[in-house]
């Protein structure tokens, strides 16, 4: 999978909280093939999985949690 469709992946995660999609579109780079494999099947395990209200609250959470000042 090319840069560009992974990174679109990435960021059209509702898995990933904001800053996990920074971390791994900026990492992409730096990935080696094993890697980036991984990441696909993550990002593909993730688009099945069943989206329901206790997913979308803790995401909300896990996103509130993260731009919170340490």
């Amino acid at each position: 999978m090319d840069a560009v469709s992974l990174t679109q992946k990435i960021q059209a995660s509702r898995l990933l909280t904001d800053v996990e999609k920074n971390y791994w579109s900026g990492n992409l780079p730096h990935m080696n093939e094993g890697q980036i494999a991984k990441l696909v099947s993550i990002l593909a395990e993730a688009e099945n999985l069943s989206w329901n209200e206790g997913m979308q609250d803790y995401l909300a959470i896990a996103n509130k949690n993260q731009a919170a000042p340490v």
